[in-house]
């Protein structure tokens, strides 16, 4: 019996990755850098978001493909305390 092939990761998925444990596929990121994801993987890596984004453009000029992911700790959108 064969094993399955390992699911591949989605965009999504890999910049939570890269935010909650600041590597991903072997490559380390730093706090403050921005990581463009194209189709599961890492397509640039930059100190700006202008910077990644013209390579993710150049790659995908239709914006509905990819993303940018800023690295930064995840921290949830609202907190409440009564």
């Amino acid at each position: 019996m064969s094993t399955p092939p390992p699911k591949q990761l989605g965009d999504q998925e890999i910049a939570r990755a890269i935010c909650s444990q600041f590597e991903f596929g072997g490559q380390r990121f730093r706090r403050g850098q921005y990581v463009a994801i194209l189709k599961g993987q890492v397509l640039a890596v930059g100190e700006s978001f202008e910077e990644v984004q013209r390579a993710l453009a150049a790659h995908a000029p239709d914006p509905r493909h990819g993303l940018i992911c800023l690295v930064d700790t995840p921290a949830p959108d609202v907190i409440r305390r009564w």
